[in-house]
C-alpha cells in the first residue's frame, strides 16, 4: 500500500496551538474548516459542522497476543477476542487487550487542500498524518504513516471523531450487528471480513458522521478472517459512541511490526445531513461506488430456471421420496428437511408440470402435515439442530397452512382446521426457535384463509402497535431477537408488513416496510469495492477450496473475467449465528426489494435486488460464495456431484426448491417493476423460517398490460431468444399468448423470438397479429410468422407482446385450476384413537383429478414392526402395508369417490396384532367457493 507523500507549496503556513487563524478547504460536496488547534470542522454542503480532532490511539504489546473468538448471548453472535501468552481468558474489549497510547497533534501545517498534522515524538514509534480534500465530491481523506522503533505488536486507530453519549444519539451502527440504539456492551471490534461497508456510523440531531477505511486503496479480494487488514469500532473506552477504524487488526495480519518498517493506511471522514438509512445509502453509492452493475453472463435467467428444475427433479437433487424430504446430511447424517411444499407447488403450477406436483409438492405436503418439525430423523437422534422423529404435525407455519387452503380452493378443509386451531399456539418448528401465537401475522393469515374482516381488523390493530414499538422506536437491546441465529429475528418484519400493505393498501404499512427494508440493506455486502478491470480466477484450473475440506478441488477452467462478474456485492451474509464473509445466493430479499422499489420509487432497493440475482448462476449454485473469487458457481454443471465433492460452498438440498421458486419470483417481480405495475399476478406467502420468506404464484389469474384473466404459463423451453441478456415472462388467457421480454444488459438489442410449436398450437401458414408495448408505451403492431418474430428492447428495458388468437392449452394447470372443482366435505379428516396410538386419516384435493387419501400413525418403530391400511371405496376392501417407520400411506383417488372407509392393523414389536375401528370419511360434496 503506497503512502502519498505531499509536497508543501510556498503558500503553506504553520499553525501552532496559539494561533487563532481558521482556514476553509472545500470541494463540491464538503467544506472543511481547519482550526487553530489542528482539529477540523467538516460539513456536507451548508449542514451543521462536525468536529474531528487530530487524534490517534496506538495499541502496543511487547508480548505476543493471539486472535481468538467467543460467542456472546445478547446478541447471539461470535465476536473477535484476544488471548495473551500464559493467559486462558478471552479479552473482549479492544482497549483492555494491551497497552493503550493516545497521541494528539500539537501543531499542523496547511496548504490549499492539505493539512499535515505534527505529533510529539514517542520512544516506541513515530506517526505522521495528513488530511486531504480531493476535487469533486470525495470525502476528506486521512493518510497516516506509522513507523515503529522496536519489534512489537501494534494496531493504530483514528480516534478523533466526535464521541456521543448513547442518550444523545438518534442511532448508532457497527456492522453487522449493532444498529438503531444498540451499543455494544464492550468495545468489540468488527474485522474487515464482516464489514458490509468499512465503517461505523453515528447519527445525532439528524446528522450522520463516521470514519471509513478508504475502500479505493484496499485490495480486491474476499476478506476471510485471516487476511483482514483493518477493524472498525463503535464504542470507545469511555462507553460512548465514537466511530473508529484500526489498522492492522491487533494480532492479525501485519500487526507484528519490525523497527523502521513503516505502515501506511488511508481513511475517510464522512458527514451527511440525514438519518441512518439516507446516509448509509449515500455512503454506499459514493464511497463504496455501488451501482446497478450486473448483467446476464452465461445464459438468461429463464435458462437458469429450467436447468435448476431439471437438477431438482434428478438424482443429484437428493430428494428422498420414502421420507418425503430433502437430504440434510451436510449437517446431520440420516436426516431430511424441507422448507415448504409451497415452493414446488407454485413452480408446478406456473410451469404446467404435473411431475413436480406428484413427486415433490405432494410428498412435501404430506411431510408438513405429519412431522413435528422441519427437520426429521427417523432414529430420533436430535443432534445440534434438534431433529425430531415425532409424527405430531403439522410442521408448517399458520400462514402456509392458510396458503395451502387457498390454493386448494377449499379442497383441503383440514388446512383451515389447523389454521384456526393453531392460531393461538406457541410453536417450535425449527431448532429451538419459538414462534409465538396470536400475532398480527397469524391474524393476516386467518383473514386470507377465511375472508373474515374481523381477522384483518385484528391484524391492523396489532400491526399498528408493532410499528409504534418496533419501527418508530429505535431498539436499545436484543430482547426481541431472543436466541435467533438469523438476521430476520434482529430486524423489523418488513416483508410481513408489505404483505399487510398488499391487503389493506394503507400507506403506513408500505412506509414501514420500506424503512425496514433499508435497515435490512445494511446487511448486504457493498465492500470490497469492485474495480473496473479484469481479474484472473480459477488459478491452475482449480476452484478454491474451503478450509477443512479434504476432497480434491473442483476442476474449472482458468479464465480472465470482469471483476464485477464474481463480486459478492449485493448478496447477504447468512446470519448472526454464523456471521462470516459469505455471499448467500438464496437472496429472498431481492423480489421484495423490486416490488418496494416500484411502490416507493426507490432506485437503491431496485439496484440491490438486481445485484443479488442477475448473472450469478446457470444452475443451482449451492448456498453461498466464499473463500477466493471464482466462476465455478456459475457453471451449469456445478451441482452435478456428490455431497463430499463440494469442496467449495455449503450444499443444503432443502434449499433447492426455495432457490427455484426465488428465480421465478424474481422474474415475476422484475416484470411487475419494469411494467410500472401493469403486469401483476397474485401470490401466496411462504413464511418458511429464518430469512426464507418469499412468494409463490400460479393459483389465480392476474393482469397483463390492461388485460385481465391472464394466467402465468411458463412450460420449460417455451421460447427461444437469441440473446442471453433477455429474460422473459409468459402467460395465457383470453385466447391469446402474453410475453414480457426484459433486457438485463446496458445496450439496446434486437432479438429473434421463436415459439416452441410442440407447446403452442401455431398454424405455420398463418400470420398472427402482435400488439407491442416498449417501456410501457404502445408501439406499432408486428406479425408472428411461422412462430417467429423480431423485437427491439431498450437497455434494461421491457418490451411486451400480446399475440392474438394463440390459444395455449395447458396440461397440468387445467387439472388443478379448472372451473369445475368439487369441494371436499368437512368430514374428510379424522383422528382415530387406538391402543397403539393415534391414527390420522384425511382426504386432500387440489382439483377433482388431483385427490388422494393420506394416513399416518403416531407410533414409531420402537412400538411397531409394521402397519397395514385396509380401505374400501365402496366396492370391496384392499390393503397396503408399510414395514418401515414412519408408518404412512398415500393413495390416489378419482373424482367419482364419495366415501372412503379405512382401518389400520398394527403389528407390535412383540408380535401381537392390533386393529383400529373402521372410520368412514366423506369425500366430494360441492363446488368450491373460497377466496
Amino acid at each position: 500500500m503506497k503512502f502519498k507523500i505531499l509536497v508543501l507549496l510556498a503558500t503553506s503556513f504553520f499553525i501552532d496551538a496559539s494561533s487563532a487563524t481558521d482556514r476553509l478547504i472545500q470541494n463540491e460536496q464538503y467544506k472543511v474548516w481547519v482550526q487553530s488547534d489542528g482539529s477540523v470542522e467538516v460539513a456536507a454542503g451548508n449542514a451543521t459542522r462536525v468536529r474531528f480532532e487530530p487524534r490517534f490511539t496506538v495499541l502496543r504489546s511487547e508480548t505476543e497476543v493471539r486472535l481468538s473468538s467467543v460467542r456472546i448471548s445478547s446478541p447471539y453472535y461470535r465476536i473477535l477476542t484476544w488471548r495473551k501468552a500464559g493467559h486462558e481468558e478471552d479479552i473482549k474489549d479492544l482497549f483492555k487487550a494491551t497497552d493503550v497510547i493516545e497521541v494528539r497533534a500539537t501543531a499542523s501545517e496547511l496548504t490549499d487542500s492539505h493539512v499535515s498534522w505534527i505529533f510529539p515524538d514517542n520512544p516506541a514509534f513515530s506517526i505522521v498524518a495528513e488530511l486531504f480534500v480531493p476535487a469533486g465530491k470525495g470525502e476528506p481523506q486521512i493518510h497516516f504513516r506509522f513507523t515503529p522503533k522496536d519489534s512489537a505488536w501494534y494496531s493504530i486507530g483514528y480516534s478523533g471523531a466526535p464521541e456521543v453519549p448513547l442518550a444523545q444519539a438518534d442511532s448508532v451502527w457497527q456492522p453487522l450487528m449493532w444498529g438503531e440504539k444498540r451499543l455494544p456492551e464492550e468495545s468489540y471490534i468488527t474485522a474487515e471480513s464482516r464489514c458490509s461497508i468499512p465503517a461505523t456510523l453515528v447519527t445525532s440531531r439528524g446528522q450522520t458522521f463516521g470514519v471509513f477505511a478508504d475502500p479505493s486503496t484496499l485490495p480486491y479480494r474476499m476478506p476471510n478472517g485471516v487476511n483482514d487488514l483493518f477493524a472498525v469500532v463503535l464504542r470507545n473506552a469511555k462507553g460512548k459512541a465514537q466511530p473508529m477504524v484500526f489498522a492492522p487488526v491487533l494480532a492479525g495480519q501485519g500487526s507484528k511490526m519490525e523497527p523502521s518498517k513503516p505502515f501506511d493506511f488511508n481513511m475517510l471522514l464522512f458527514v451527511h445531513d440525514g438519518d441512518f438509512n439516507r446516509s448509509f445509502e449515500y455512503a454506499v453509492r459514493n464511497i463504496c461506488q455501488f451501482t446497478d452493475y450486473r448483467r446476464n453472463t452465461l445464459c438468461s435467467l429463464n435458462t437458469t430456471l429450467e436447468n435448476m428444475i431439471d437438477y431438482a427433479m434428478g438424482p443429484y437433487g437428493r430428494f428422498d421420496e420414502e421420507y418425503k424430504g430433502s437430504a440434510y446430511d451436510q449437517d446431520m447424517a440420516g436426516s431430511v428437511k424441507n422448507v415448504s411444499p409451497l415452493h414446488p407447488l407454485g413452480v408446478a403450477l406456473v410451469t404446467d408440470n404435473e411431475e413436480i406436483f406428484k413427486h415433490r409438492a405432494l410428498p412435501m405436503i404430506e411431510y408438513i402435515i405429519s412431522r413435528e418439525k422441519f427437520l426429521f430423523m427417523a432414529t430420533g437422534e436430535k443432534g445440534g439442530q434438534l431433529a425430531s422423529n415425532k409424527m405430531t404435525g403439522p410442521c408448517a407455519p399458520v400462514s402456509e397452512l392458510a396458503s395451502l387452503y387457498r390454493i386448494s380452493k377449499g379442497g383441503c378443509p383440514i388446512f383451515l382446521h389447523y389454521v384456526k386451531s393453531l392460531y393461538d399456539v406457541d410453536r417450535m418448528l425449527n431448532m429451538a426457535w419459538l414462534n409465538k401465537g396470536g400475532s398480527w401475522k397469524r391474524s393476516l393469515a386467518l383473514y386470507r384463509a377465511t375472508g373474515d374482516q374481523e381477522y384483518l381488523s385484528d391484524a391492523v390493530e396489532k400491526a399498528d402497535r408493532y410499528i409504534e414499538q418496533r419501527i418508530n422506536q429505535p431498539q436499545v437491546n436484543f430482547e426481541e431477537a431472543g436466541t435467533g441465529t438469523f438476521w430476520d429475528y434482529m430486524f423489523p418484519a418488513w416483508k410481513d408488513l408489505f404483505e399487510l400493505y398488499e391487503e389493506t393498501r394503507y400507506d403506513r404499512y408500505l412506509n414501514a416496510a420500506v424503512k425496514g427494508a433499508h435497515q435490512y440493506a445494511s446487511l448486504v455486502w457493498f465492500y470490497p469495492t469492485i474495480p473496473d478491470r479484469r481479474i484472473l480466477v480459477n488459478k491452475g484450473g482449480l476452484a478454491p477450496t474451503r478450509s477443512g475440506r479434504d476432497a480434491p478441488p473442483i476442476h474449472v477452467p482458468e479464465e480472465m473475467v470482469e471483476a464485477w462478474q464474481v463480486s459478492e456485492v449485493g448478496l447477504l451474509c447468512e446470519g448472526n449465528g454464523t456471521a462470516a464473509h459469505l455471499g448467500i445466493f438464496l437472496a429472498t430479499h431481492a423480489p421484495y426489494f423490486l416490488r418496494l422499489a416500484h411502490h416507493a420509487d426507490d432506485d437503491f432497493l431496485r439496484d440491490i435486488a438486481r445485484s443479488a440475482i442477475v448473472g450469478r448462476y446457470a444452475n443451482f449454485p449451492g448456498y453461498h460464495m466464499n473463500t477466493e473469487y471464482t466462476t465455478v458457481y456459475e457453471k451449469e454443471y456445478f451441482p452435478f456431484r456428490p455431497l463430499e465433492a463440494f469442496t467449495i460452498t455449503s450444499m443444503h438440498y432443502n434449499h433447492i426448491w426455495p432457490q427455484v421458486a426465488l428465480v421465478l419470483d424474481y422474474l415475476i417481480a422484475d416484470a411487475f417493476e419494469r411494467s410500472d405495475g401493469n403486469i401483476d399476478f397474485p401470490s401466496q406467502y411462504v413464511e418458511g423460517y429464518a430469512y426464507l420468506q418469499s412468494r409463490v404464484f400460479g393459483d389465480r389469474p392476474g393482469k397483463f398490460c390492461g388485460e385481465d384473466n391472464v394466467w402465468l404459463w411458463m412450460p420449460t423451453r417455451l421460447l427461444y431468444i437469441d440473446n442471453i441478456q433477455v429474460n422473459y415472462l409468459t402467460g395465457r388467457g383470453n385466447g391469446n399468448l402474453y410475453l414480457a421480454l426484459m433486457n438485463q444488459g446496458d445496450k439496446d438489442v434486437n432479438v429473434n423470438v421463436l415459439l416452441n410449436d410442440q407447446l403452442v398450437p401455431i398454424d405455420k401458414n398463418k400470420k398472427y397479429r402482435v400488439l407491442v408495448s416498449r417501456d410501457n408505451k404502445p408501439a406499432e403492431p408486428i406479425e408472428l410468422n411461422k412462430g417467429a418474430t423480431k423485437v427491439s428492447i431498450s437497455r434494461k428495458g421491457i418490451t411486451t407482446l400480446i399475440i392474438r388468437e394463440v390459444n395455449a392449452v395447458p396440461k397440468f394447470q387445467n387439472k388443478i385450476l379448472g372451473n369445475q372443482l368439487k369441494r371436499i366435505c368437512e368430514q374428510s379428516y379424522e383422528t382415530v384413537h387406538t391402543t397403539f396410538g393415534k391414527v390420522h386419516g384425511m382426504v386432500l384435493s387440489f382439483g377433482g383429478t388431483m385427490t388422494w387419501f393420506y394416513g399416518y400413525l403416531a407410533a414409531n418403530d420402537e412400538q411397531l414392526r409394521q402397519a397395514t391400511l385396509s380401505y374400501s371405496l365402496g366396492n370391496g376392501w384392499q390393503e397396503m402395508t408399510d414395514t418401515r417407520f414412519p408408518f404412512e400411506f398415500s393413495l390416489a383417488l378419482d373424482n367419482t369417490v364419495t366415501n372412503f372407509s379405512f382401518c389400520v392393523k398394527a403389528l407390535r414389536k412383540d408380535g401381537g396384532l392390533e386393529k383400529s375401528d373402521i372410520t368412514e370419511l366423506k369425500v366430494f360434496e360441492k363446488l368450491a367457493e373460497v377466496r
